[in-house]
């Protein structure tokens, strides 16, 4: 993996319970309480059970008092140690196997081991993220600020900070956009189901529907779009350290919202993009988004939970009497949003008859950036098993379908 050789049991023995003690299990203590205990069992049948216990954590030997029970592998342990696996790219790559319990609660515990090991707050309730964002005048942060491009950056650049989101008014022109949207059609023509460079789904009527087209730089519109000194710019004032991610096959993806999906991975829940797993390498992110149409909730705006960056927020979903009401980015056609991966963010389906958001996006990653997987991207296990390039969401896995 590249990072130091972390062993089950010396862990839980030495180096754990010494991060609980000077904080990280007071973190994690009142998720842990509501949840119940978590044990984590290895293939080799060694198993250790978190357990909320005064102010802390308690950690245990064996997993016979644990709520909820996974087995895993060591290797895919270490992982979940290093923060560069996931909760659901376990449960997406079969990787990870619900013993006792359900797999929900497993993926609500995510925020708890987070605590526990990286001392990463928790947001739970998950609104309490955008408490305490303030502007550069020390006043409470209004999130539905937007810029445009003659702002002044630092204004954008604490924005993005404090929110962990960003909207640009009228980056692109009337003639830019409509380039943009011909060489989205011309995608739109040439995918097909299965063909491995596409998401679908189904809608009520069973027809399938186009997702997503995962890398649009064969259209000369999208093909040096990471050259284009406005987003460059934009990206440069909040990390300039950050390169343009280029890699075959994920490169300027094109996003195609849908009416009435009822199969498939089109109406996201509240996700962050490192959420199949790689936060320790592939963070921080920016991801660019170029609307090519309306976003509203009629369109079925993206939602963003401002300051959901700086911490977890447990797994919820997006129908949920629990869940977070967000932020929706209300953008209009020309408009760029940009957002750090790990912010939670939504995008519900679209609440009127159309036209629905379409957008192309980009991606900007820290320097020499790799899944520790080996794998093209953490995302591929998404189409691992798909044959029509549908892919399943996560109630599905949880079901076990």
């Amino acid at each position: 993996m590249g990072e130091p050789r972390l062993e089950f049991d010396a862990f839980h023995r030495e180096a754990l319970p010494e991060r609980l003690a000077q904080g990280n299990g007071a973190l994690a203590h009142a998720l842990a309480a509501r949840l119940g205990p978590l044990g984590i069992q290895l293939r080799d049948g060694r198993g250790v059970t978190y357990t909320a216990s005064g102010e802390g954590i308690a950690i245990d030997r064996g997993c016979e008092s644990a709520r909820t029970v996974v087995e895993i592998d060591h290797e895919d342990w270490r992982g979940l140690a290093a923060d560069l696996d996931s909760g659901p790219g376990l449960l997406y790559s079969k990787r990870g196997r619900v013993l006792r319990g359900s797999g929900a609660a497993f993926l609500e515990w995510e925020s708890g081991w987070r605590a526990m090991y990286h001392g990463r707050p928790i947001f739970d309730p998950a609104d309490r993220a955008s408490e305490g964002l303030v502007d550069r005048d020390g006043a409470p942060l209004d999130p539905t600020r937007t810029f445009r491009l003659d702002s002044d950056p630092a204004d954008r650049c604490h924005f993005m900070q404090q929110a962990g989101f960003v909207l640009v008014r009228e980056v692109f022109s009337k003639d830019e956009v409509e380039r943009f949207w011909r060489a989205s059609e011309e995608l739109k023509s040439a995918a097909v189901e299965g063909d491995g460079g596409s998401w679908w789904a189904k809608d009520s009527e069973g027809c399938a529907v186009l997702g997503r087209v995962l890398d649009g730089s064969g259209q000369e519109a999208f093909a040096d779009l990471h050259l284009d000194p406005r987003l460059a710019g934009l990206v440069a004032e909040i990390n300039p350290e950050l390169e343009p991610n280029l890699d075959a096959g994920d490169f300027a993806s094109v996003l195609y919202k849908n009416p009435g999906v009822v199969e498939g991975l089109s109406d996201l829940p509240w996700h962050r993009d490192c959420g199949m797993g790689g936060h320790a390498r592939m963070c921080p992110t920016i991801n660019l988004s170029i609307f090519l149409s309306e976003a509203t909730d009629a369109s079925g705006a993206l939602k963003v939970l401002p300051g959901s960056h700086r911490g977890s927020v447990p797994a919820i979903d997006a129908t949920h009497e629990r869940a977070p009401a967000g932020v929706p980015v209300a953008a209009g056609p020309g408009d760029v949003s940009l957002h750090y991966g790990d912010v939670m963010h939504a995008a519900p389906p679209p609440t009127g008859d159309g036209p629905f958001r379409r957008s192309a996006v980009l991606t900007w990653k820290p320097p020499g950036a790799k899944p520790h997987t080996g794998e093209r991207h953490y995302n591929d296990v998404l189409l691992a098993d798909s044959e029509d390039g549908q892919v399943p969401d996560i109630q599905r896995v949880l079901a076990g379908d």
